[in-house]
């Protein structure tokens, strides 16, 4: 049995329509997190530097809450641009490869590959997340247990997989010649 693959029928075309509704919503609540996450840490730093140099005292536990902030606001905006494809890249084949069906196939590979490794993390992550509800460890100031951090390692990498794996249909499909590259 032949695998339909035009556009706007089969198989793939529901797996993209379902993964961009899931995109709207999640990017719709996200945003406005990493908005707020961006903004706490930056107002943090911003007292953390005033309390050391003009107070003379340190604001006790600013360092883990800054932490905590950070690790999700990098894996949330690293979501996003995954979503957006605006994720940073240093693809210098299609540039030697030119718009033909070579260049495709290496957006195909490179897409692959990092597939792969997103889910290399997300075993890792589970893993790591594991290990933390196991040992129980929280930071030493407020103890907020340290799972709080790493579960953003294992969300990160479900958004990976789930964008890159729809970069993979959508290149899949452009190399078929089923669809026009974005």
């Amino acid at each position: 049995m032949a695998i339909d693959t035009r556009p706007g029928s089969g198989a793939i075309q529901r797996v993209l329509t379902l993964i961009d509704r899931f995109d709207h919503w999640v990017t719709t609540a996200i945003r406005p997190i990493v908005v707020a996450l961006g903004l706490l840490i930056a107002f943090a730093f911003a007292a953390g530097v005033f309390f050391r140099s003009v107070v003379g005292s340190p604001v006790f536990g600013l360092e883990e809450l800054v932490l905590l902030a950070a690790m999700w606001f990098y894996l949330l905006g690293a979501g996003l641009a995954s979503s957006e494809r605006s994720h940073l890249s240093a693809d210098f084949l299609p540039m030697l490869l030119g718009d033909g069906k070579a260049a495709q196939a290496v957006q195909l590979f490179a897409t692959a590959l990092s597939l792969m490794m997103a889910v290399f993390i997300l075993v890792w992550s589970l893993d790591l997340v594991s290990w933390g509800l196991d040992k129980r460890q929280g930071t030493p100031v407020f103890g907020i247990p340290w799972v709080v951090s790493q579960a953003s390692l294992m969300f990160g990498a479900c958004l990976f997989i789930i964008y890159l794996s729809r970069d993979f249909l959508r290149d899949l499909l452009v190399l078929l010649g089923a669809r026009e590259a974005d």
